[in-house]
């Protein structure tokens, strides 16, 4: 009886190392940045086994190297599951192994958009603010997508059973870096122009946050074209910029800058404007607001 016991458990012990282990193989640490490569600069995304792999290459991206650019850190080191990143991410044709042992590569890609929020080093899923989706008169439907935990927008395309991602920009992924945590959020899209093949959309994300007696916000806005070709979505940003804006609750004071986007005829205009606003007592106030400024100027009859 004792001799059963003893094998039973050893054979429990064995099966469980072997779960670990299998276990430990089916997690890799993704991340995406910029390399150079014969001349040019690519997108690349790298997997790495362990998360303390994951997170030099991360800290590596931020300061640059002979081959990865200077700050061009685009989405952080995101937990990914399967005994090959492409179990996961798909394209398994593409990957590459690393010059790090056990490492893989993927070069002229990042596809870690929609995984942003699973950020490997915090282990937390957040909750991304409700934002409507937009489709376009192709038929694809645009969404943007947002994690307030580090300040991360992407859009997303997808129609029937395809789903493309864009992740260029890089004021919305480091706007809020310097910001306490957002207590709210917002997140909306719309259509500006739109054609058959092509549209413009604007990008809108803020982030407002508060102190003691300040409230601040910052605001992220890009017009972004969207064209298709080949029954395939592709993305550009003409144009992007943040505003910012704070409360003082004690001293009755507000200032803020805003960007307003119309279009007017066969132009988009974007105009920048700023308004400070100053307590008087009884509930009333004085609020003078500069003169608008025209900061960029889209005609759609060029190609």
């Amino acid at each position: 009886m004792m001799t059963k016991l003893i094998h039973f458990i050893s054979m429990f012990f064995i099966l469980s190392l072997t779960q670990q282990a299998f276990a430990q193989a089916k997690e890799w640490y993704c991340l995406c940045y910029s390399e150079r490569t014969n001349n040019e600069t690519i997108q690349a995304t790298a997997c790495r086994s362990a998360l303390q792999q994951c997170q030099k290459l991360e800290h590596k991206a931020k300061l640059g190297s002979e081959v990865i650019v200077a700050d061009s850190l685009q989405v952080p080191c995101v937990k990914v599951n399967g005994e090959h990143p492409a179990d996961d991410l798909g394209h398994k044709a593409l990957w590459k192994p690393s010059k790090k042992e056990g490492s893989v590569w993927l070069p002229n890609a990042c596809y870690l958009g929609e995984k942003i929020y699973q950020r490997a080093d915090i282990h937390i899923k957040t909750n991304e603010p409700v934002a409507k989706s937009l489709t376009l008169k192709s038929g694809w439907q645009i969404k943007p997508h947002f994690n307030e935990m580090i300040g991360f927008t992407w859009l997303t395309a997808s129609q029937e059973n395809k789903e493309y991602s864009y992740t260029q920009f890089p004021l919305f992924e480091k706007g809020y870096a310097d910001e306490p945590s957002c207590f709210s959020y917002d997140l909306k899209i719309e259509s500006i122009y739109q054609k058959k093949d092509l549209a413009i959309v604007k990008l809108f994300s803020r982030c407002t946050s508060d102190g003691a007696d300040v409230f601040s916000h910052v605001e992220m806005l890009a017009l972004v074209l969207i064209t298709i070709k080949k029954g395939k979505p592709l993305f550009a940003t003409l144009w992007q910029e943040q505003a910012a804006g704070h409360r003082n609750e004690s001293l009755g004071e507000s200032e803020y800058g805003e960007y307003l986007i119309e279009l007017v005829g066969t132009q988009i205009k974007v105009v920048f404007k700023e308004t400070q606003c100053k307590n008087l007592g009884d509930k009333d106030s004085k609020c003078t607001t500069s003169s608008d400024k025209v900061v960029k100027l889209i005609n759609l009859n060029k190609p």
